[in-house]
């Protein structure tokens, strides 16, 4: 997700929308760095990124989906579901 969206609303979405799906936040402002981490955000990525570092963040989100689902917390989180 670009942090920078036109209508400057990229934060306010999430008070609008529950996001269920992890977040990488890709932006040319370090001004964001920490506020992204409020959220569900598991990377954050600075413009101009190479490709090897979107390589190793896809690699990050699918280890961290293979370990979600293997996990206790996993079933317990399912369970806990209202």
């Amino acid at each position: 997700m670009d942090i920078d969206l036109g209508d400057g609303k990229s934060f306010e979405m999430f008070q609008e929308v529950e996001i269920l799906t992890p977040i990488i936040f890709i932006t040319a402002y370090d001004e964001h760095a920490m506020k992204v981490f409020n959220h569900f955000t598991i990377d954050y990525i600075r413009k101009p990124f190479e490709v090897e570092g979107l390589r190793n963040c896809m690699l990050l989100c699918k280890n961290l989906k293979r370990f979600v689902q293997a996990s206790l917390f996993y079933q317990l989180y399912n369970l806990l579901q209202f």
